[in-house]
């Protein structure tokens, strides 16, 4: 997608931090409404799997819905490339929220993560954690607020 559409799904007044910044629940809901949307695409790349990384167990298309359709799934800009390097452009040009700059120091981690703005047109899909040995979602406990610490802080 082009980084300018890929702004405005970030970070239009209806895009995704922008329905996080109405409410937390608004950005929640936005989120499962858009990997809904995707969710077809992305459990037909399952179909044919390439061979997992030997320290991970396969997983099979259930268990990739299961991910994905998970409360913690999330939809966000790629934020570095493949070296490793950010990609996030940074800067009170780009964006002026006046809640979360009011907001920032009382981060406790991530402080004026809220300025970065995608520069190019990739967006990550993010599944779920899921226990293998039970199908249960894992949400580690920083991540547990998440749709909360993006409405009040803009970034997690």
């Amino acid at each position: 997608m082009a980084p300018e559409i890929c702004d405005l799904l970030y970070n239009a007044q209806d895009g995704m931090r922008g329905r996080y910044w109405q409410s937390p629940d608004y950005g929640f809901a936005a989120t499962k409404h858009l990997i809904h949307g995707l969710l077809p695409k992305l459990t037909s790349f399952a179909q044919e799997p390439p061979a997992p990384p030997k320290q991970c167990a396969p997983m099979n298309v259930e268990t990739i819905k299961a991910s994905l359709e998970g409360l913690s799934a999330k939809v966000w800009p790629r934020e570095k490339d493949d070296q490793g390097n950010p990609i996030l452009v940074e800067g009170d040009q780009y964006l002026m929220v006046p809640r979360w700059r009011e907001n920032e120091k009382l981060a406790e981690i991530n402080q004026g993560f809220w300025r970065r703005s995608p520069t190019t047109g990739d967006l990550e899909v993010k599944g779920a954690l899921i226990r293998t040995r039970d199908q249960t979602e894992y949400i580690p406990e920083k991540k547990r607020d998440r749709s909360c610490q993006i409405h009040k802080f803009g970034f997690t």
